[in-house]
C-alpha cells in the first residue's frame, strides 16, 4: 500500500471514501480512527489521516480524486 492523499477534514475523507468505493479500490485510512480522536491541528504522523491504496491502483485513484481535491479549498 501506497500514500495516495491526506485529507484536511473528516468531510472530505468521506467524500474520498466515498470514490474509492465506489470505484471498489482497496484503501484503508492510517491513523483514521487516531485522528478522529485528537481533532484540531494536523502535526504528522501524530494525528493525520492518509489514505493509501494499492500500488497497482494508485494512478487511477489520483485520477478519480483529482478533480474533487482541486475544487477543495486550501487550509
Amino acid at each position: 500500500m501506497v500514500p495516495l492523499y491526506t485529507p484536511a477534514t473528516e468531510s472530505e475523507a468521506s467524500v474520498i471514501s466515498g470514490l474509492l468505493e465506489a470505484y471498489q479500490i482497496p484503501f484503508f485510512i492510517r491513523g483514521g480512527e487516531f485522528g478522529k480522536l485528537y481533532p484540531g491541528v494536523h502535526i504528522s504522523p501524530y494525528n493525520t489521516q492518509t489514505f493509501m491504496v494499492p500500488e497497482t491502483d494508485l494512478e487511477f485513484a489520483r485520477n478519480l480524486i483529482a478533480d474533487f481535491i482541486s475544487d477543495s479549498p486550501t487550509p
